[in-house]
């Protein structure tokens, strides 16, 4: 549990999990308890949670832990992803929280998948818990749903997607090989990439979005055991020269929108999308707020070290101290890390 004095406001961040092994009750007992901990801590109180993501064992946990949430924090609650990842130590559930702080601070539950902060300076906004429409018939079009639909959020709080600098795109069996009906053969990845350009470029009436610089959100893309996709995004509504924005690189890989073909898995099909993500946004104003995108043992875009976790995990580290590096920021500024480690039975 980090606190992080963001100038005019105080930001809490907690990583949560239940330190026994009991019932999924009790797992969550636990959890709440310490999030009430946390609040009496720092002065906080329920209300100024932002956003929470919960990390599941198995779909058969979502249903009681959202009932469980919504008596926790009442009838709407902030912005919130259940998202099937089992977790390291074999716990069922574990939670992150983001809470806020301060003298101006408004603090808005609109929905379960909306939350709306404002201050003095700025607005902003969590979209969390996005998942595809029912009965769409493949991947490509399950993302284009989710995309959509956090668009149409975004727009119905006064918010536009260019105003989006972080997403988080959790992907049931990321890496596995998925038939379309015409019988071409894709990674199930390499369609999320596909199908994020086409938004990217000709979502906006048909033109491309200008996010920040030109250069697209900091962005994380992940495997899920169960389920479909899990979409979340952040977007900041900012009077111009209000705060500085900027995308970070890291100068020992190639930007992910620039990766050549020889790199991306496309199976079958006709084209291989480059990810459109940047390593990095920093956010600053009297502060600066790193968001670091998913990284991983990459130099330049090539995987380095394969079969050796723990090379891989420095290489990664080290990935993300030059990315901050480049904020004049070094991993001793982290304020909370997630690590994800392939399971291979």
């Amino acid at each position: 549990m980090l606190a992080f004095d963001g100038g005019r406001n105080h930001m809490v961040f907690a990583s949560l999990k239940p330190g026994s092994k009991g019932t999924l009750d009790q797992q969550w007992d636990d959890v709440c308890k310490q999030l009430d901990a946390l609040m009496a801590t720092y002065s906080l109180n329920k209300a100024n949670v932002v956003k929470q993501i919960v990390f599941l064992s198995g779909t058969e946990a979502k249903e009681p832990s959202r009932q469980r949430l919504h008596r926790y924090h009442g009838a709407v609650g902030p912005s919130t992803s259940f998202v099937f990842q089992p977790l390291a130590d074999g716990e069922n559930i574990a939670m992150e929280v983001l809470a806020i702080q301060g003298e101006q601070v408004k603090i808005d539950w609109v929905t379960p998948n909306l939350t709306i902060v404002s201050d003095s300076v700025c607005r902003w906004t969590c979209v969390a818990g996005i998942e595809p429409q029912l009965g769409l018939p493949d991947s490509y079009e399950q993302v284009l749903s989710c995309f959509r639909q956090m668009r149409r959020i975004l727009e119905g709080a006064g918010f536009h997607f260019n105003q989006v600098v972080r997403t988080w795109l959790f992907e049931r069996g990321i890496v596995e090989i998925e038939k379309s009906k015409c019988g071409a053969e894709r990674q199930r990845y390499q369609i999320l990439n596909d199908a994020r350009r086409e938004f990217f470029l000709h979502g906006n009436d048909g033109k491309p979005y200008l996010f920040t610089h030109h250069l697209p959100p900091a962005s994380t893309g992940i495997g899920m055991s169960a389920g479909t996709f899990v979409t979340e995004c952040l977007a900041l509504d900012v009077p111009k020269g209000a705060i500085e924005i900027k995308p970070l690189n890291n100068p020992e890989q190639i930007d992910a929108h620039a990766y050549t073909a020889e790199v991306l898995e496309r199976g079958a099909a006709a084209i291989k999308a480059a990810p459109l993500f940047s390593r990095g946004i920093s956010i600053r104003q009297d502060y600066y707020l790193l968001l670091i995108s998913g990284t991983a043992s990459i130099k330049g875009q090539e995987t380095v070290h394969p079969g050796d976790p723990i090379a891989q995990a420095r290489t990664t580290l080290e990935n993300i101290d030059l990315v901050l590096r480049q904020a004049d920021a070094s991993l001793q500024n982290v304020q909370q890390l997630r690590i994800y480690i392939k399971y291979s039975p």
